[in-house]
């Protein structure tokens, strides 16, 4: 449904007669498109009805966006996300995204359309390379902002994340430990350390690498309290930093009595 709004009401009085006016009309709220502009004329009792014009000359024009603020980079492995402030212009319909491995440029654009919002990730990177940055703005017109400042960032193969949520469990002179899966992509298993005193020293007590979030900790001393973390390693070898500590003391269970024993003579 289609919406007519007022523009300018221009107060000028006339009987029966032609009569000139100028008025300039910012209307931010129109973009590119086709629009209709209607004129009205309102007698003194108030009555409206549709005016007769003669000639209208309507002229636009179009500003060039600001330069983008407050870009930042942020390494990843092989990517680098970027933010930056949003424009405040009413008409921007999106940002370009520039890159360069050198200072300063020059610049290519890595964007296919236009970035929507004020933040980008630009992926398939090769890691321990510096990758520079700019983002320009673009409005409805397709006017094209200039280079907002350079930001960069080398791109590195991070280890994963800590593994959180560990939990022992004691046995029956064994430990079994659970904790929560790690969610990169390029995990390759678990490393399992213990200590017989809280916050270690550890010793890695896996032979190779535990391919499952759990583990069960055998032949322990009876009544001995163990403390254990847990390392992620992803497929380069890189390890994580500790899980969360968690302890147990090794039981030493005794079997539960028999039952139904039945003495035939």
């Amino acid at each position: 449904m289609g919406y007519w709004y007022d523009l300018i009401n221009y107060p000028t009085y006339a009987n029966n007669v032609w009569c000139q006016f100028n008025e300039e009309i910012i209307a931010s709220q129109y973009f590119k498109g086709n629009f209709k502009i209607r004129f009205d004329a309102s007698a003194l009792g108030g009555s409206t009805e549709e005016a007769n014009i003669d000639d209208v000359l309507i002229s636009t024009f179009d500003s060039t966006p600001a330069a983008p603020t407050g870009l930042v980079a942020t390494l990843g492995d092989t990517e680098v996300s970027l933010d930056w402030t949003d424009n405040s212009e009413g008409d921007i319909d999106g940002y370009n995204v520039y890159r360069s491995e050198s200072m300063g440029g020059p610049y290519s654009k890595v964007n296919v359309s236009l970035v929507a919002t004020s933040d980008y990730t630009n992926t398939g990177l090769t890691n321990d390379v510096t990758y520079y940055y700019v983002v320009t703005a673009v409005d409805f017109g397709s006017n094209e902002s200039d280079y907002s400042n350079e930001d960069s960032a080398t791109p590195t193969d991070l280890p994963p994340a800590a593994p959180i949520g560990l939990v022992a469990t004691s046995g029956n002179e064994e430990v079994t430990l659970n904790w929560d899966d790690n969610s990169e992509g390029d995990l390759d298993g678990y490393n399992v350390y213990r200590s017989e005193t809280s916050s270690g020293p550890y010793s890695q007590i896996n032979v190779s690498l535990v391919a499952t979030s759990d583990y069960t900790d055998t032949e322990l001393t009876y009544d001995v309290t163990y403390y254990y973390v847990v390392r992620a390693v992803d497929l380069t070898s890189n390890e994580s930093g500790d899980s969360n500590e968690d302890s147990a003391v090794a039981n030493n269970i005794t079997p539960a009595a028999p039952t139904g024993l039945v003495a035939t003579p």
